[in-house]
C-alpha cells in the first residue's frame, strides 16, 4: 500500500474492517510510529471495527501514515470460521480535509472454512478392560 499527498501533509487515516465477528476476528496494531496516535472503535451498523490514526502535531508525512497503516494485523481465531468475506477499507485525509490517494484502498479477504478432524489431547492415555468388564470414559 502506498500513501501519497501533493503537499505531504496528512492529518488522519482510518482502516475499517467489515463485517466484524466478535470472538472470531482479531484485529490489532503491531507498529508504533512516532508522531502518530490511534484509537479503536467498534461500529454498530454495518458491524465493523475501525482504527483511526491521527497526527499528534496536526499533520504528519505520507510515509508516517503509510507505516502506521501497514502495521494493522488480522487473524481469524475462532473455533470455527465464519465464511463471509472481510473487507478492509482505507481512507486518508489531508490537513485541508481532502481525501488522498491510497493505492488499492479496499482489500477483500476471503475466509475459507475448514473441517478439521477431531484430535485427542496429547495427554490422552489408553484404556483397557477385559471383555466382560466395564469402564467409564469421560471426555
Amino acid at each position: 500500500m502506498t500513501v501519497t499527498d501533493l503537499d505531504s501533509s496528512i492529518a488522519s487515516a482510518t482502516v475499517i474492517l467489515t463485517p466484524y465477528y466478535e470472538n472470531l476476528d482479531n484485529m490489532g496494531y503491531a507498529t508504533s510510529v512516532e508522531g502518530i496516535s490511534y484509537s479503536v472503535t467498534k461500529i454498530a451498523s454495518p458491524a465493523g471495527y475501525m482504527y483511526k490514526f491521527t497526527a499528534d502535531s496536526g499533520v504528519a508525512t505520507p510515509a508516517q501514515f503509510q507505516k502506521a497503516l501497514r502495521g494493522i494485523t488480522y487473524s481469524n481465531d475462532g473455533p470455527y470460521n465464519q465464511n463471509a468475506d472481510r473487507v478492509f477499507t482505507y481512507v486518508v485525509t489531508d490537513e485541508n480535509g481532502g481525501i488522498n490517494s491510497v493505492e488499492n484502498s479496499t482489500r477483500r479477504l476471503t475466509i475459507v472454512p475448514t473441517n478439521d478432524p477431531p484430535e485427542l489431547p496429547k495427554t490422552a492415555k489408553a484404556i483397557s478392560t477385559n471383555e466382560v468388564g466395564r469402564c467409564r470414559l469421560t471426555l
